[in-house]
Parts: C-alpha cells; structure tokens; sequence
C-alpha cells in the first residue's frame, strides 16, 4: 500500500507524453486497498490541492466541475424534488470514479458534496494516486493511458439510458472528431507546457519540471472560447432568397444537453432598417440537436423592399428553475448578399 499524503495528485489530461513513455496502469483492474466505502477525510484531502498544484486548482476552481452541485439549476431541481439529490451527487458530487470503473456510472457522496467534482474524482482510487504521468510525489503516482482517452469523461457525459439528460458521447463517438482521433480533452482541457508542481519547497525528487499538459478549466459552449468554434454559417442565393447553411464543428451534438437551444435567426431589413421579415430555425436537445459535422441547409425566402439581411446563430441556455433569464450567446454571424 502507498503512503498517504496530504497534497493532491497530479491533474493533467491527454496530451503526447515524453520520450520515456511511461508505464502504464489499469486502476480499476488494481485490488482493493485497506480503506473500505466512502473516505472519511475527503474535505481535507480536496481541500490540500492547492499547497502543490496552485495553477490548477485555480483553473479547476473557476470550472463548472467545481460548481457542479452549488450550482443554482441543481439546487432548483433537488428542492422540487428532493428525492432526486443522490441522484444527482452521482455526477454533480461523485465518489471516486475509478472505483466503479472508468466509464460507468459513478457512485454518489454523503460528505462534502458542495466541492462538486473534485481532483480527488478522477486521479484517486483508495490511497493510490493516478495520472498521465508516473511520479514519487504522493508515495508514488501511477501513470495510465486513461487519462489521454474519451471514455474518461463517459462514467457522467456517457449515459444514454441513467443520465440522457447529459449525455453528449453517443454522438461524439458517431461524428468525425473521435474517428480523427481528437478527444473530449482535445477541446475542453486546452494544451499548456507548464511545471505541475508549483510549491517551491518540495523536494526535486517529486518534481516533474515543466511538461506538456492540460488546463482544467473544463470550458463549454456558456464559457470560453468554445462558443465561437461551435460552428459556421454559409450562404448561396437562391431564385427565392437564400439557402443557409450550418455545419457545426463540435466533437459532439449541438446542442449537448437539456434546456439548451441552437437558433439561427434570419433578419430583413429595408430602408431606415425598418424590419420586414424574421425567419426562425430552432435545434432542441436531443430531438432536433445538429449532428457533428453534418451540414444543413435552410430556405429563406427574400421579401421585396430589402435592403439588408442577416443571419445570426446562437446558443441559448433556456429559463429554468435556478436560471431566471435566458442566457445567449452568439455562434456566427453572416452578412447576406441582397443584389439589386
């Protein structure tokens, strides 16, 4: 058995590693160790990440991971209904996930569930510590081929039939970013060379020095730059008007989740910009969602008197529960051929 200690493990995802590839390690098929159900003493080993690795529990602080059981949808839909809060802690306040298994469904806390998900989530299992790279910090960490692999983040973004309502990896794994061999860290945990180990006064030996990593800001399409990526707008006239077209760029569905909207809004205009016309074109999750990579075309018809058109794309997080205006974001813009 590794010795415990009180600094966190070592949060990096999915990059190419050093030359010295290092060994590799299937946590879950690792026996049991001594400590038996739940931790006892998870609010202080969360909480400790910080003396070692102050940039990425910066990063991870700010991220919705870390806000996953705080946030205020969450807390709406447990006080509606309350039965469904261990539900819920399942993947808004988890235990370990390699102790069930990378890719299944986690189980859920009792203790500490305000933290969300935690560093503790994805690189503990027992007293053993895991990442991409092999370490002597922490007793030892071992190093596996996990953590540079989609199925990672399957246990609570992979649940066709648990969590529907989440579940964005079907249609990954259907789109062209998993057969091009990208992964959900590819656009959620950007590339960064950094040291991961930031505390000046631990010992070189449990130093790994600056290497290829991944930032755990855990960025959506509602933060970051993602939104802008999320797809583009195209146009060819037609004897009508207009023939728009989307192809969205995301690894997965667009829209991913419940209680989100793609819209593409095509505005007319005439002189004085007096409006004219408004067309809408709405993309509901799961139902209606944009396939990745697939192209769609919609029809708009041209008005007469029109000076200048538009077409707009955004993404809306609609109103619920714990969200009392719609929050939207814009996608893409175009700018449409009018002639004469």
């Amino acid at each position: 058995m590794k010795r415990l200690l009180t600094v966190a493990s070592l949060v990096v995802a999915g990059l190419p590693f050093l030359a010295a590839a290092p060994a590799v390690t299937d946590p879950c098929a690792l026996p049991d160790s001594a400590v038996d159900g739940e931790r006892k003493d998870y609010l202080r080993l969360a909480n400790s990440c910080v003396k070692c690795h102050a940039d990425v529990t910066a990063e991870h602080q700010g991220s919705a991971h870390a806000s996953s059981w705080t946030d205020p949808l969450v807390q709406a839909a447990i006080k509606a209904d309350p039965s469904k809060a261990d539900g819920c802690a399942r993947c808004h306040a988890p235990r370990e996930i390699l102790d069930v298994g990378i890719g299944k469904l986690p189980e859920a806390r009792t203790t500490a569930r305000e933290l969300g998900v935690t560093c503790i989530t994805c690189h503990m299992k027992k007293n053993d510590y895991f990442g991409p790279y092999t370490s002597k910090g922490h007793g030892g960490v071992e190093a596996s081929a996990f953590y540079r692999e989609s199925t990672m983040c399957a246990g609570c973004h992979g649940q066709p039939e648990a969590r529907k309502e989440h579940e964005q990896f079907s249609s990954f794994l259907k789109g062209p970013a998993a057969k091009d061999g990208a992964t959900c860290q590819s656009c959620h945990m950007p590339e960064v060379t950094r040291e991961l180990v930031t505390d000046p006064k631990i010992r070189p030996e449990f130093k790994i020095g600056a290497v290829p990593a991944r930032k755990h800001t855990f960025g959506g399409v509602r933060k970051g730059s993602l939104l802008a990526q999320a797809a583009a707008l195209g146009v060819e006239p037609s004897s009508e008007g207009w023939r728009i077209g989307i192809t969205p760029k995301t690894g997965h569905a667009l829209p991913a989740s419940y209680g989100r909207r793609v819209r593409l809004t095509v505005e007319q205009r005439g002189d004085g910009e007096k409006p004219l016309k408004t067309d809408v074109f709405d993309f509901v999750a799961p139902e209606t969602a944009l396939a990745p990579g697939v192209s769609s075309t919609h029809a708009v018809a041209k008005v007469s008197g029109v000076v200048s058109a538009k077409a707009v794309l955004t993404h809306h997080a609609q109103v619920a529960p714990g969200r009392d205006a719609e929050e939207v974001g814009v996608i893409a813009t175009l700018v449409l051929p009018v002639g004469n």
